[in-house]
């Protein structure tokens, strides 16, 4: 784990931004005729099996700069996991006006959660 960020740094791949809670009401409509879109409920609506080209696809703007599509799904999951340990660390500060019992065992249960999620294999 604690391999994870030098990994991703030696992969090259440049920084970039994901808020990490697109839903449906985060349409996008980049032109006349087309949209693009992302949720967690993907797989609820199209099934597992459609997540590798949802990847494949999220991958692509990344794909010219001569890395192989391996190299980019280990970025992507690297990256993943990092995203879900940077959230657990920063639950704590998410509810400041709520009490330090509340704020305890909620960072616990979430940061619990969260790191499970971290180290187990991405569903894609």
């Amino acid at each position: 784990m604690l391999n994870w960020s030098a990994e991703l740094a030696d992969l090259g791949i440049p920084d970039s931004l994901d808020h990490s809670d697109l839903h449906e009401g985060q349409l996008f409509n980049p032109e006349p005729g087309r949209f693009t879109f992302f949720d967690e409920q993907f797989t609820e609506r199209y099934g597992p099996d459609s997540l590798p080209r949802l990847r494949d696809a999220y991958l692509e703007p990344w794909a010219g700069n001569g890395r192989s599509s391996k190299e980019l799904r280990r970025a992507l999951t690297l990256a993943g996991r990092l995203g879900v340990i940077s959230r657990a660390v920063t639950w704590g500060r998410i509810f400041p006006g709520a009490s330090d019992e509340t704020r305890a065992t909620g960072a616990a249960e979430s940061t619990k959660r969260l790191l499970q999620l971290a180290t187990a294999e991405p569903p894609f």
